[in-house]
């Protein structure tokens, strides 16, 4: 017999929606974001995450810091430390 595994549980964390900035490149200029349903995401696309956001993808951060409750997708302690990557 074959079992899969359920990944709603997963996929219910993820919010509705997000902020995609469409102003430009640089996060630290920009202001202008829309509201844009999570998948239509495609590669290369920068997204604005504010304190108390859940995170609607997996990336990577290029400005700002936060602190981030991963504890939904791992045994990590609740709160991880996020930095910019260069």
């Amino acid at each position: 017999m074959f079992e899969t595994s359920d990944m709603t549980g997963p996929l219910s964390v993820l919010p509705p929606k997000s902020r995609l900035l469409v102003d430009g490149d640089d996060v630290e200029k920009s202001t202008s974001t829309i509201d844009v349903p999570c998948d239509s995401f495609s590669v290369g696309d920068k997204i604005v995450v504010l304190p108390g956001d859940r995170v609607p993808a997996d990336g990577i951060v290029t400005a700002g810091r936060s602190t981030v409750d991963e504890s939904s997708f791992t045994v990590d302690p609740p709160l991880v430390t996020k930095l910019p990557c260069f």
